[in-house]
């Protein structure tokens, strides 16, 4: 598998997927989908606020280091959880969490 093609492709939500929501300062609505179902609620609320806090979402968020902005492309981005590794999607105001 080449490894970009999850950035070329959208990707979908599952239909048991777990969804956390929280707000930007600016009102607008982020949403964090679980596609694995298997992380805690407290978890992924913990991790969409850290997300936010660190400005992962919105316009500026998705500049690129050539200077493109990709509104439709996610930042594919890994994570930990516990003892478990997952990808992580983000777009401009959700982002996506999947099985590695």
């Amino acid at each position: 598998m080449n490894p970009d093609e999850h950035t070329q492709t959208k990707l979908e939500i599952n239909k048991n997927a777990t969804k956390t929501t929280n707000t930007l300062s600016n009102t607008k609505e982020c949403v964090l989908y679980d596609n694995t179902g298997s992380i805690s609620t407290k978890e992924l609320e913990d991790l969409l606020a850290q997300l936010i806090k660190d400005k992962h979402f919105g316009i500026n968020a998705l500049s690129s280091s050539d200077g493109i902005i990709y509104l439709d492309k996610p930042k594919l981005s890994h994570i930990q959880i516990n003892d478990n590794l997952y990808r992580l999607y983000l777009y401009r105001y959700h982002a996506i969490i999947e099985s590695f």
